[in-house]
């Protein structure tokens, strides 16, 4: 459970907010709205941040904006939305776009008219209940993992509060990382960070599939589950392997470890 790009301007209140560029990367989970104030924005993130220009306090030229969004491709920043009007940054350039496009950076547009307050607001509730609704499921799911010592009846009442359904078995996919050498990940920071990132992306790779469930963190391993349909399963198996994303770079080998129905 999370909120990703493609959802800001689904969002009550946010219609307004495009998409222009970088669609193919809408699945990036957002971890919370930041407001950039400094002519660059690496020194003041961490990743996952929904990234907003306004050029209030900073004038933005088309080579800064082409600058913040190499800063965001570098820091793993959710995406960026470019505030545009008549006062400050009139339109976005084509090579703002042409940039984002070209790494697969969600990059939206808000009109100067929707206010801030209310952006971060709307934004800021979504993630926080998606968060509880998320830890609630999560749970659960840990719960089917384990065995619940309750009731059918019990299980069953708790699945459908969650919107869960357990009418069709449930197919499970577990993902263990091994190092590729001592040189490539040398500290444990820097597994822990694979490791978060790979979580990042496989939980993109589910809710591409209309699977909205948190992948569990479970021993040494990370699990995917999801209910089995009639729909064949195979590319969900075989997108980590193929995957150029960073986190699947960093790793000798993806294992699959078992899946059960």
């Amino acid at each position: 459970m999370s909120i990703c790009c493609a959802d800001i301007p689904r969002l009550p209140g946010l219609e307004s907010i495009r998409f222009r560029a970088g669609l193919t990367g809408g699945q990036r989970i957002v971890r919370w709205p930041y407001v950039a104030e400094n002519d660059t924005i690496q020194p003041w993130v961490s990743g996952g941040e929904l990234v907003f220009v306004t050029g209030i306090n900073h004038r933005r030229t088309e080579r800064n904006l082409c600058q913040l969004v190499e800063e965001a491709i570098h820091s793993n920043v959710a995406g960026l939305v470019i505030l545009t009007g008549p006062e400050f940054i009139q339109q976005i350039p084509n090579s703002v776009l042409e940039l984002a496009n070209k790494h697969k950076l969600p990059l939206l547009e808000q009109p100067y008219s929707l206010k801030m307050v209310l952006v971060t607001e709307v934004i800021s509730n979504a993630i926080v209940q998606s968060n509880l609704l998320g830890k609630s499921v999560r749970l659960f799911l840990t719960k089917l993992i384990n065995g619940f010592d309750q009731a059918p009846e019990l299980i069953h009442l708790r699945a459908g509060d969650l919107g869960i359904s357990d009418t069709n078995p449930f197919s499970v996919l577990a993902l263990r990382i091994n190092p590729i050498d001592s040189e490539t990940l040398t500290t444990q920071h820097q597994l822990l960070h694979v490791h978060q990132e790979l979580e990042e992306h496989l939980g993109s790779i589910l809710k591409r599939r209309g699977i909205d469930w948190p992948v569990l963190n479970y021993e040494k391993d990370l699990l995917a589950i999801w209910p089995m349909t009639d729909t064949d399963t195979t590319e969900l198996y075989e997108e980590p392997r193929s995957s150029a994303h960073p986190a699947a770079k960093a790793l000798s080998a993806i294992d699959i470890m078992y899946r059960c129905q």
